[in-house]
């Protein structure tokens, strides 16, 4: 179970930076220029970051709880008398 935690936040963390790193890029090019791009900008691309990282792990854990639970009863069986 700790396994599955520790994937999770490293997903998590993944996306965290993917997102965060696309935004600055976008940032730079659409700016133009190939400096980092102000306070501002890179407060709002980090609160992306974390969104798409808050949603990874909320997905996570309602497709963990939504799961049907395993068949631990025998299947019925069909007879010819019926």
């Amino acid at each position: 179970m700790k396994i599955a935690w520790f994937v999770l936040l490293i997903s998590a963390f993944t996306d965290f930076i993917i997102t965060t790193a696309a935004s600055l890029t976008t940032a730079m090019i659409v700016g133009g220029v190939a400096e980092l791009p102000s306070k501002a900008v890179v407060i709002v691309a980090c609160l992306g970051g974390s969104i798409s990282a808050a949603r990874t792990i909320q997905q996570s854990l309602r497709s963990a709880t939504t799961e049907p639970p395993p068949l631990t009863s025998q299947p019925e069986t069909i007879t010819g008398d019926q």
